[in-house]
């Protein structure tokens, strides 16, 4: 998993003021979830997320806006200490050190506690650019390695 979201409540989310605050449009989520309670998923493109960290702040990677289809595939649920105690296979979480979103410190003791992952930090890095430097694909490829050496 590469800074994972799980879910608002989790510990995982800055709270810190750092300039990258969001707003979730929470009546039209709602009547979304709604929606696709009853089997309407025809508005699901609709924006329901806007990151509002000022433009001067932005690196040119990140997902400003995101619908609700993308939302829902970015979170769990508030009950993620539960969906993380049903990882039994190996897992490996990446994240920057420098992630604007979420509390890179926050993540080994949370994984640790409920499913043992291994949390990789790595230096000098933001939540986008873990996933675009060969440090990265290289920290991936080694965990990657040793899970398949170990079956």
């Amino acid at each position: 998993m590469i800074a994972p979201a799980l879910s608002p409540s989790s510990p995982l989310n800055r709270k810190d003021g750092n300039g990258n605050e969001s707003k979730v449009n929470v009546p039209k989520y709602a009547l979304l979830m709604l929606l696709n309670a009853i089997g309407i998923h025809w508005f699901n493109h609709t924006v329901v997320y806007r990151r509002l960290t000022p433009t001067e702040k932005l690196h040119g990677t990140e997902s400003c806006n995101l619908s609700y289809r993308l939302a829902l595939s970015r979170m769990v649920s508030n009950q993620y200490t539960k969906h993380l105690s049903r990882l039994t296979q190996p897992t490996f979480v990446l994240i920057g050190e420098d992630d604007e979103v979420f509390s890179a410190e926050a993540y080994e003791p949370l994984y640790s506690k409920h499913c043992g992952a291994e949390v990789h930090v790595i230096p000098n890095h933001n939540h986008n650019g873990v996933i675009q430097t060969m440090e990265a694909l290289g920290k991936v490829a080694q965990w990657l390695r040793g899970v398949l050496e170990k079956r």
